[in-house]
């Protein structure tokens, strides 16, 4: 007997708040997380913009919900297994004092990242409604005590939720188009050490959170039979975090007043497109572009105070990728593909919290059916960094200390793995 859509949408939301209730929202290195879907992970993400394979669409682009067929529901995670190593390069004091101290170890723990998606068509499938439960921006490190670069960043932690409902119709049967509302709630936390003579040394540390919201819109045109274009567009969010910026001793609070943390999201532009080469093989390619000049500069407010403006300096970035998908069997598909990411860092302003590079990113995975309803879906990548130096001055935290200058080199690469669980309705 076949399920009505309105009893397929409660299923859906169901099994989204349970992974949310669940699970804790993690952040990850690097600001923008796009395992979003252990399908898309497969491919290393290339093709997430044109592909309809499951309700990840929803976050990667609502157009593709009208692809479906049938209302289902996806729900995992990513863990993401970094390593960083950091080595000091002269890093000093403008006073000549060297910043002397340990490696700071691994700043990046494993991390994990949930998702959870879900669509339905309403309409005789021509109207589609989706939800999304994700967690795609990030921050994630901590150094150990003492290290060299502690002027610069003790910790840096920001965490970001968006849910995201949406709708998509079906305008013909070589198009259709899409849109979702972006609720984002962003909390963050920056901590470093503050120069107050030789020896000793006090902790700045800056707690907020608070909401934005954007929209999302996207298009999907069957261009031939076995060719398929997508596009999707998400834009700039504006994040405005209330809390309170503190400075301390180990033994003795020197100030603690409110505050409010000012920063940028990038809008990102997604063109993908996929050609049926036989019945069973499938190509795909993608270009995204990220507008990440909107992260320029965090400005902390307090009232009374100059606000306190750390640069940045992120450029807009882009990402290339080509992929494939082979039809093993009925139940079984295999999955692959490669990826080129531009960092949005450049070397003037590149920081000990998040120390990006370019990558070069090399993904495989499957999808297997268990039956028509209940999927599985499994992905592996190993993200690979190149190696880049850090050369930054700034004024610390303390107007009266003397500015620090962070010298060190820094390699680094990723391991991703991803699981997830498809059921269809």
């Amino acid at each position: 007997m076949p399920h009505s859509p309105a009893k397929a949408t409660l299923r859906a939301v169901a099994l989204l708040w349970i992974v949310i209730a669940t699970t804790q929202p993690a952040a990850a290195n690097g600001f923008y997380v796009s395992t979003q879907s252990a399908s898309a992970v497969g491919y290393a993400t290339v093709g997430s913009a044109v592909l309809a394979e499951d309700a990840g669409v929803v976050f990667y682009n609502p157009a593709g919900m009208a692809a479906l067929g049938r209302a289902q529901a996806t729900a995992g995670s990513a863990l993401l297994v970094p390593r960083i190593a950091m080595s000091n390069r002269g890093s000093a004091l403008s006073d000549g004092t060297p910043a002397t101290g340990n490696d700071g170890g691994n700043p990046i723990g494993p991390t994990l990242i949930p998702y959870a998606h879900a669509a339905t068509p309403v309409l005789d499938r021509r109207l589609w409604l989706g939800f999304s439960a994700t967690a795609p921006f990030g921050l994630a490190s901590k150094y150990a005590d003492g290290w060299f670069g502690r002027y610069d960043s003790q910790k840096a932690e920001l965490r970001d939720i968006a849910l995201m409902p949406g709708v998509a119709y079906a305008m013909a049967d070589w198009l259709s188009v899409g849109a979702n509302l972006i609720v984002e709630r962003a909390s963050a936390e920056l901590t470093q050490a503050v120069h107050i003579a030789p020896g000793l040394d006090a902790r700045s540390e800056l707690k907020g959170d608070g909401w934005a919201y954007g929209v999302q819109v996207g298009v999907r045109v069957r261009l031939t039979p076995g060719t398929q274009l997508g596009l999707s567009y998400r834009s700039r969010m504006e994040h405005r975090l209330d809390g309170r910026a503190r400075l301390s001793l180990p033994a003795m609070v020197l100030s603690d007043q409110p505050g409010r943390a000012s920063f940028g999201l990038p809008s990102i532009l997604r063109a993908g497109v996929s050609h049926d080469v036989t019945d069973a093989l499938t190509l795909l390619g993608e270009v995204d572009w990220y507008g990440w000049r909107a992260f320029d500069e965090l400005r902390v407010t307090q009232a009374g105070r100059a606000d306190a403006v750390t640069p940045y300096g992120y450029r807009n970035s882009f990402a290339l990728g080509l992929g494939a998908r082979y039809r093993w069997s009925d139940d079984l598909v295999l999955r692959g593909g490669v990826q080129y990411i531009r960092t949005p860092t450049a070397t003037p302003l590149r920081t000990t919290s998040n120390p990006d590079a370019d990558t070069y990113g090399v993904g495989g995975g499957f999808g297997y059916a268990f039956s028509d309803r209940l999927s599985l879906d499994a992905a592996v990548n190993y993200v690979f960094a190149e190696t880049v130096g850090i050369d930054l001055t700034r004024p610390t935290a303390n107007p009266a200390a003397p500015a620090a200058s962070i010298r060190a080199r820094t390699e680094s690469g990723t391991w991703v793995g991803a699981l997830g669980l498809r059921y269809t309705f």
